[in-house]
């Protein structure tokens, strides 16, 4: 599952739609509001990360690795087979060349590998940032923590501010 799915998947059990038995305060505003609820988390959280990491799309990621390929290409046909080493840096007995035509193919070409490095970090991070308000989220399985029944403390439950009473009697 992606990190998106992920998280998706934890908001829709921290608001907990499905619960029918959690019909007060929070819980019945959400069930009311749960198409909303639901929109937001399959459409606009979604379109609202890509927007946030939108300085690079899978549009142009493709366009950058064709791109690089043209000029590897060009670079081992023009100037030598091992010009380029197998981790697609430029090999360092060529990288100090004095052919003009070499040095400017070289410097497009590390541009373009910077471009295109600098790209699947975005998707990288994007991932990360995911996994991390994932794994920043409250542990949903403790007692009293988002789960109906109240809070407890040390297996008894906490004190309300009501002492027991109804609200509508507290004056």
């Amino acid at each position: 599952m992606d990190s998106l799915k992920q998280l998706q998947e934890l908001l829709r059990d921290l608001f907990q739609l499905d619960l029918a038995d959690l019909d007060f305060g929070l819980y019945r505003l959400l069930r009311i509001k749960q198409k909303e609820v639901e929109s937001f988390l399959n459409d606009q959280l979604p379109r609202r990360v890509e927007e946030s990491f939108h300085s690079v799309t899978g549009e142009q990621l493709s366009v950058l690795e064709s791109e690089i390929s043209k000029l590897s290409t060009r670079i081992q046909e023009e100037i030598g087979e091992d010009a380029l080493l197998p981790n697609g840096e430029i090999n360092p007995d060529y990288r100090d060349t004095k052919i003009k035509a070499a040095r400017t193919l070289f410097s497009d070409y590390e541009k373009v590998r910077h471009q295109l490095q600098a790209t699947r970090a975005t998707e990288e991070q994007k991932s990360e940032v995911f996994n991390h308000l994932y794994a920043f989220s409250p542990d949903t399985t403790s007692p009293g923590i988002l789960l109906p029944g109240g809070a407890m403390e040390f297996g008894r439950p906490m004190p309300s501010p009501t002492m027991g009473k109804k609200p509508s009697s507290i004056g």
